[in-house]
């Protein structure tokens, strides 16, 4: 209880006199009474009686008498210090001397009063309240000092992140030169490789280089200087074990602002706030890793390691946390290459879900119209009696649709057999030159029908190619038939065979519609057509070129498809390996 309160609330204090004489303790309770204290006197005059005291009552304060008949103060003193040495104690005697006096107070006594001059008797008790309260509070302070440095201890010593304190270390002019390190806790010395007998006390930038190189140093300093908190995240190279730690950092976000801190930088490979040393001069085993940033051992070498770093102001320094978020980030770049590749998947799904019911469409207009056309004149030839030149045409469109019905369905069973990996060729040595130019003879009635005039080069001293003449041909004749499909009337288509190098190549150009530079790379897909509605101006599937891609692979050669653009027509180029006889 504060002593002003006795006084306030006029709470009743309990004194403890120790007096062996009634009248000096009518004196002593007549000069308390004419103060303002409220109190009870509790008088004793033996050493039992004031043992008993000393353990049963609560007490104020004691007074003791320094001369009695069996006990001395001196005694009493000692044995209140042993049993209640909060309770403030003072001596009251007529014969005291002051080096008595001088003793008493060295041995505990709060003060010392003469019984001649009982009127210091309130000012000492006063007083000896008043520093009894005092020494209370400060005794409760110190013990909730000690309580929050514990907690504090115990707290920082169990966080997973890296935790430092730093004081700067400033020159004659007050620039910030370094920082000492004051506190470090478990993570940050697993973080460093240093034990905290060996960061305590040091200087920050001479023990871990990596302060300096990566900017730490300069942002610390800022945050000293102007107050303003840091927070960002640091990206540091992880160059293995051994060696100065760490290549500096690259910033990948953050400044200032914020609060709290992480310091981030790295050492053997960069890290968190770890000072980016390791092993200073080569030194072997543990050594050669200590002071480096802390570097999953399992992470392959020469990667970046991220790390978030706080820094606060704390009094002339800084209060620094760091974690190692490589993990995180791992795990955030990874669900955002699933999410991207899923949606892709579902993208792709979609088109090939759009791609399939277009196909489906043109597959059934394909063969309808042929078919229509052949079963009108089928009708016609057989309800009607036509002249030779109408039957003649009349067999001429049938026939004519039956081989188009035949090539759509051929090129189906084709792409069929592709699908299944079962197409299979009858490979031996052919010379290009005959079956390029069958394959013209082949085209050759339906580039007339258009005017279109087709152009050959081919050389004769063309190495033979190792090949199937069937499907070498129908490569010829689809690129031919591409060409012409989407060369206007009177359009012209050329045909190049060469040798070059090593290789064999057909060069097919022609004046046509061209290839749009988007249509470009899915040329060779199957299903595929710059315009895959029914309403289209060209007929087909879409599956010519993309079997000529799969023949000339299967033949162990390469095919390209350039254009200009729209209208500047295309060309196709197939390079074959020359069959080298041993």
């Amino acid at each position: 209880m504060a002593w002003r309160q006795y006084y306030q609330n006029n709470i009743m204090m309990r004194i403890l006199l120790l007096e062996d004489s009634w009248a000096d303790a009518e004196l002593i309770g007549a000069a308390l009474a004419k103060s303002k204290i409220n109190c009870e006197l509790v008088r004793v005059e033996t050493r039992a009686d004031f043992i008993e005291a000393l353990k049963t009552e609560t007490l104020d304060l004691i007074l003791a008498d320094y001369a009695l008949p069996s006990f001395d103060g001196f005694s009493a003193l000692e044995l209140a210090r042993a049993i209640c040495p909060e309770v403030p104690f003072i001596i009251i005697s007529g014969i005291l001397g002051e080096e008595r006096a001088i003793e008493t107070l060295k041995s505990g006594a709060t003060d010392y009063v003469l019984k001649q001059r009982l009127e210091r008797l309130v000012p000492a008790v006063e007083r000896a309240l008043r520093e009894a309260e005092e020494r209370k509070l400060l005794k409760q302070a110190e013990a909730e000092l000690r309580k929050s440095e514990e907690l504090f201890r115990t707290s920082v010593e169990t966080i997973l992140d890296s935790f430092g304190i730093y004081s700067a270390i400033r020159d004659t002019s007050g620039r910030i030169i370094d920082f000492r390190i004051d506190y470090v806790n478990a993570a940050a010395c697993e973080n460093h490789r240093f034990t905290q007998e060996e960061q305590l006390g040091k200087c920050l930038c001479e023990l871990m280089p990596i302060h300096q190189t990566s900017g730490l140093f300069t942002e610390y300093s800022q945050v000293v200087e102007t107050g303003e908190p840091l927070v960002k995240e640091l990206l540091l190279e992880d160059e293995g074990q051994g060696g100065q730690g760490g290549q500096g950092g690259q910033e990948e976000q953050g400044g200032q602002g914020g609060q709290g801190g992480q310091e981030g930088q790295g050492g053997q490979g960069g890290q968190g706030e770890q000072g980016g040393q390791g092993g200073q001069g080569g030194q072997e085993g543990q050594e050669g890793q200590r002071g480096q940033a802390t570097i999953n051992d399992q992470l392959p070498i020469n990667k970046q390691r991220a790390y978030d770093i706080r820094a606060v102001k704390f009094g002339d320094g800084v209060v620094v946390t760091w974690r190692d978020t490589t993990e995180r980030r791992q795990v955030e770049e990874e669900r955002k290459l699933l999410i991207r590749q899923e949606k892709a998947a579902r993208e792709e799904a979609e088109k090939a879900n759009r791609l399939k019911d277009e196909f489906l469409a043109v597959v059934s207009h394909e063969l309808r119209t042929p078919l229509n056309s052949m079963l009108g004149w089928a009708q016609i030839l057989r309800n009607r009696r036509l002249n030779e030149a109408i039957a003649t045409k009349a067999l001429e469109t049938i026939e004519r649709n039956a081989r188009q019905q035949k090539k759509l369905i051929e090129d189906i069973l084709d792409v069929s057999m592709i699908i299944q990996n079962k197409l299979r060729l009858e490979l031996q040595p052919l010379y290009l030159v005959p079956i390029v130019h069958g394959a013209i003879e082949d085209i050759q009635p339906q580039a007339q029908a258009k005017s279109i005039q087709i152009e050959s080069v081919l050389s004769p001293f063309i190495s033979p190619v190792m090949g199937d003449a069937e499907r070498l041909q129908q490569i010829v004749c689809n690129l031919l038939s591409n060409a012409i499909k989407f060369t206007p009337a009177a359009g012209q288509v050329q045909v190049w065979l060469q040798q070059i190098d090593s290789f064999a190549q057909i060069t097919v150009t022609d004046t046509g519609q061209g290839i749009s530079p988007d249509f470009l790379p899915y040329v060779f897909d199957r299903f595929r057509q710059a315009d895959g509605t029914t309403t289209r101006k060209y007929g087909g599937l879409g599956l010519g070129l993309a079997i000529v891609h799969h023949l000339v692979e299967l033949h162990q050669g390469h095919i390209y498809a350039t254009s200009e653009g729209i209208g500047q027509g295309a060309t196709f180029t197939v390079q074959l390996p020359i069959y080298k006889t041993e």
